[in-house]
């Protein structure tokens, strides 16, 4: 079973912890307070110490790169969801591109406020 290691109120969270529920995939919750790390960097074996986390067996996956989509696209892989088609990998790339860092910076100045 995948364990998902969050902050609740996160947005990056939230969105993987939809993507598990929506496709019915089982999985446990484990919160962690902002300042504790440790339970990342031991499931990364120091790889990673961003959330959201998932532990898939001995595997733990988080985003190691500023593109931040690893976690989505290895359940997509796993699962076989189709959140990434082919066809639009093109265009999903330009897109995300613009959403991480034009968008998200507006949506967190909003949140901010």
């Amino acid at each position: 079973m995948l364990t998902l290691i969050q902050f609740p109120w996160s947005p990056f969270c939230i969105t993987i912890r939809h993507i598990l529920t929506l496709h019915r995939i089982p999985f446990r919750l484990h919160n962690i307070a902002y300042h504790d790390r440790a339970p990342v960097i031991t499931a990364t074996k120091g790889k990673g110490h961003t959330v959201p986390c998932l532990i898939d067996g001995k595997r733990g996956i988080c985003d190691v790169t500023d593109f931040g989509q690893e976690e989505a696209r290895y359940l997509d892989r796993r699962y076989r969801l189709n959140l990434f088609p082919r066809s639009f990998e093109g265009l999903q790339l330009i897109l995300s591109r613009y959403i991480e860092n034009d968008l998200e910076s507006v949506g967190f100045k909003i949140g901010d406020t």
